[in-house]
């Protein structure tokens, strides 16, 4: 929990018996209850909850508990998990072109069904001298992160998976070219969303600041690739940038503030990315971003007593992360 001094708290509840019902109502007044015991009534800012249905309810009711004691009145008090949003965004992408993946997934079947074809295939690769880059992976449905994890291992063994072809009659699922180019597209297109999630899932250096930058970059990334001249990758596009919009843009608000508040970026990174995005609405939107940092600040103000400024080392990460980080994109 982040605290209104500014310090990280980090408060773990021991696992304990729930009984039913497990509803949204019942889990507030529990969360209520140890919110009670760690005395944080006047210092909870924001809940961090997937999007089942129950925690809508939860957060409300324990909204209305705390509301007297929010910081604007709560409107930035839910916030939805972002790797739970990517995952939504990337499986409902998957779904669309799950009958693309399934050539690559006979591939690895056929090498993984037995130690000797592991061993044969394994010769191929030395044969060539391909650099190993790890086994291959059969991915997981519910998990996308191993589906990218397939492809891109996949595509690294190509040539190796050529040569099995002549020299082993029995293996016939061999992709064409056009089916090795979509494989390739597919890894491509799921690239930046593993790459956000290892970046903010990181643990030694803050990460709400990162948000606003990666959510721009994958939003940009939606938008260069709505029209692409493969129908299925086209396809595939749509879908995740109908759940992008249904999640992210809902509190993208509080995404600029934290990006706003790292001396490294500024208003600077939100005038790069809302102009890059739209330049006829760029001011208008950085105005209401000051609004609405003016508004926090205010409330800060007047629930908080001054503390004294401490100087925070910077935390390690990426080599000139800041505005110049988001132009290879465009």
């Amino acid at each position: 929990m982040s605290t209104l001094s500014g310090t990280l708290e980090l408060r773990s509840s021991p696992f304990c018996t729930f009984p039913p019902p497990h509803s949204g109502p019942a889990i507030a007044m529990k969360l209520m209850e140890l919110i009670k015991e760690w005395g944080l009534q006047k210092k909870v800012f924001t809940v961090t909850v997937d999007n089942a249905s129950f925690n809508d309810n939860m957060q409300g009711v324990l909204k209305r508990q705390l509301r007297k004691d929010l910081v604007c009145s709560g409107d930035f008090f839910h916030i939805r998990c972002a790797a739970h949003i990517l995952n939504l965004i990337v499986q409902d992408g998957l779904s669309v072109i799950s009958d693309a993946l399934e050539k690559i997934r006979d591939n690895v079947k056929y090498v993984k069904v037995s130690e000797s074809r592991e061993l044969l295939f394994l010769g191929c690769v030395e044969t060539l001298g391909i650099v190993k880059k790890g086994s291959l992976v059969l991915d997981v449905t519910t998990r996308w992160n191993s589906t990218y994890l397939m492809l891109s291992r996949v595509l690294h063994y190509k040539e190796a998976f050529k040569n099995l072809a002549e020299i082993e009659a029995s293996y016939k699922s061999l992709p064409t070219e056009s089916e090795w180019l979509r494989a390739r597209l597919i890894c491509d297109l799921l690239q930046p969303f593993d790459e956000m999630t290892r970046l903010i899932s990181g643990s030694s250096y803050p990460t709400a600041n990162l948000y606003f930058m990666e959510v721009w970059k994958i939003q940009s990334w939606l938008g260069s690739n709505e029209f692409h001249e493969d129908t299925v990758i086209a396809d595939m596009v749509a879908s995740m940038r109908l759940k992008f919009v249904k999640y992210w843009e809902e509190y993208s608000d509080i995404l600029a503030i934290a990006a706003v508040l790292d001396p490294r970026l500024k208003f600077k990174v939100l005038e790069y990315c809302y102009h890059s995005s739209d330049p006829t609405t760029c001011k208008s939107r950085m105005d209401y971003i000051r609004k609405r940092m003016l508004k926090l600040y205010g409330d800060y103000k007047k629930n908080t007593s001054a503390h004294s400024s401490q100087e925070v080392e910077a935390d390690a990460l990426p080599a000139g992360y800041g505005v110049s980080y988001l132009k290879p994109i465009l």
